[in-house]
C-alpha cells in the first residue's frame, strides 16, 4: 500500500517534502540576512559620504589637512566600526 505525505505547499500550490520545507526556511533566513547586510552597507556608505563632506569642509575652513596615510596607520588592525570611530575622532 502506498502512502503519500506532504509537509507543506509551495506558493504555487505544489506539494513540498519535509526537506523542501526545511530548505525553503533556510533560504528565507538567508534572504533576510542579506537584506539586513544591504541595509548596513547602505548606512555605512551614507556615513562615509557625510564623513568625506565634513572632512572637506573642515580642511577648507581651518586650512588643515588629514593625512590618508596617517589615518591608515592609525586604524590598522581595527574592525570596521572602530575604524569609522577613529576617523570621526581624527576629523573632530
Amino acid at each position: 500500500m502506498s502512502f503519500k505525505g506532504t509537509a507543506g505547499k509551495s506558493s504555487s500550490g505544489a506539494s513540498m517534502s519535509k526537506y523542501d520545507v526545511e530548505v525553503e526556511a533556510r533560504l528565507n533566513k538567508l534572504e533576510s540576512a542579506i537584506s539586513s547586510i544591504e541595509a548596513m552597507v547602505s548606512a555605512l556608505e551614507g556615513a562615509v559620504d557625510r564623513c568625506k563632506t565634513e572632512c572637506a569642509a573642515n580642511a577648507k575652513s581651518s586650512g588643515g589637512t588629514v593625512s590618508a596615510s596617517g589615518l591608515k596607520e592609525a586604524t590598522k588592525g581595527l574592525g570596521p566600526e572602530a575604524k569609522i570611530n577613529a576617523i570621526i575622532a581624527a576629523l573632530s
